[in-house]
């Protein structure tokens, strides 16, 4: 599933029943078009291959404001199954995007599943981190070697270390306080 149709199964899943048009607007509000290639064709796009896949239904068509009849979408069992392994597999992913939407849906899997997604998570940009510390840096030799750009990716796992380091912290308080 891609970034696209993870994040309008699961803006449907939170409102329970809602149109093409309203999922647009929540993701837009949720600024979800900085970080992802949302735009309104690739969402209704998203949409017509949930619908195909049954993973949300039609439940009735209304008339439009301009002629046009509006659809409004609910989310299948099977919708709901996907959604969950989705969010999962997108909080493991070490690509931007998914991971944004990720945690954007993070609210719809259990706090256990998130807390293990992300010491996976962890535990996968430990090791990358670890292999870019050995890779060699040298003025003027092949681009790979380019210190900038080691130093680059280097901070860049380290910085993500950081982040998922706390977001754990942060989740596991979340945990305490509801509990």
């Amino acid at each position: 599933m891609n970034t696209t149709q993870l994040l309008v199964l699961g803006a449907i899943a939170l409102r329970k029943q809602t149109h093409g048009y309203v999922v647009y607007r929540e993701l837009i509000e949720w600024r979800v078009d900085s970080w992802a290639c949302i735009k309104p064709g690739s969402i209704y796009h998203a949409l017509t291959q949930l619908e195909k896949k049954q993973y949300i239904k039609p439940i009735k068509k209304e008339p439009g404001e301009k002629g046009g009849a509006r659809t409004l979408y609910a989310i299948t069992d099977k919708g709901n199954v996907v959604l969950k392994k989705g969010i999962k597999k997108a909080l493991e992913s070490l690509e931007m995007d998914q991971y944004s939407a990720g945690i954007a849906m993070r609210r719809l899997i259990p706090h256990d599943v998130l807390l293990q997604t992300q010491r996976k998570r962890l535990e996968n940009l430990n090791s990358i981190h670890q292999f870019m510390c050995t890779l060699p840096k040298k003025e003027g030799g092949s681009p790979a070697e380019e210190p900038s750009l080691v130093n680059y990716w280097t901070g860049f796992f380290e910085y993500n270390i950081q982040h998922v380091q706390a977001f754990i912290k942060n989740v596991e308080n979340e945990v305490k306080h509801e509990g």
